[in-house]
């Protein structure tokens, strides 16, 4: 009887012993998040700027809002050309583990676009579904580098290279209206440029027929820019004072 009780004893104090023991538990893994990038930008408008150079420089001011006070920050800007559109992302980072409010805060950002080299034409700059233009009036190249481009192989719809300029007495000619000038002494040339109704143009020759005037290029070299001297277009004029 004595060995029966100190056996119940020994296997009760068993079951206390291990109810009373630390529970012990495996931890939990540490999860360690990292900034993701998204596009959470909103594009609210798109202004370009035209930089007083040659060859020109173009850069489109893109203005909207991020979704946040200091979690979200524009880390890139891609740009992609498609024909005359430049197709701009906005690439936003937000740091998930920053504790921000939760209020729209503006933002502004300047790219400068791949414009050198591009001829003359209409271009589009598109961000965030927000469209703009703006147009080249000449080459944006320079005469050194428009001289060292391959030549074009002939083509019977393309006009006929103009002929040698002859010398002329008249210097200056005026524009009775807003003039175009082409890359030719014929119309099916590109225009390159224009003139100003009352604004003036150097002279540096003339078509053997009379018909046409080569005048300074706007980019103030002596090349194939002419304007047409019918006297509605063009009469002779003094120098500018």
């Amino acid at each position: 009887m004595f060995r029966l009780n100190l056996f119940r004893f020994a296997a009760v104090f068993m079951i206390l012993a291990t109810a009373c023991a630390p529970i012990t538990s495996t931890p939990s893994p540490i999860v360690t998040e990292v900034p993701t990038q998204t596009s959470a930008a909103v594009v609210k408008s798109i202004d370009i700027l035209l930089l007083e150079s040659f060859p020109l420089q173009v850069n489109a001011v893109i203005r909207g809002d991020l979704p946040d006070a200091g979690c979200t920050t524009i880390a890139s800007v891609g740009q992609v050309r498609e024909g005359n559109t430049f197709h701009l992302t906005l690439i936003t980072t937000t740091d998930p583990l920053a504790v921000c409010a939760q209020v729209l805060t503006p933002f502004e950002e300047v790219v400068s676009l791949d414009v050198h080299g591009l001829p003359t034409g209409l271009y589009t700059v598109e961000a965030g579904g927000i469209q703009t233009t703006f147009e080249f009036t000449v080459d944006n190249i320079l005469p050194t580098e428009a001289s060292e481009q391959p030549t074009a192989a002939p083509h019977e719809n393309q006009p006929t290279p103009p002929g040698t300029a002859q010398s002329t007495d008249v210097q200056y000619v005026m524009a009775q209206q807003d003039v175009p000038i082409y890359g030719g002494p014929e119309t099916q040339y590109s225009i390159v440029g224009n003139i100003a109704a009352g604004q003036t143009a150097k002279v540096t020759g003339v078509t053997a027929d009379g018909t046409w005037w080569r005048v300074i290029c706007p980019d103030g070299t002596v090349g194939d820019c002419w304007v047409s001297a019918d006297p509605a277009w063009t009469q002779p004029a003094e120098p500018p004072q």
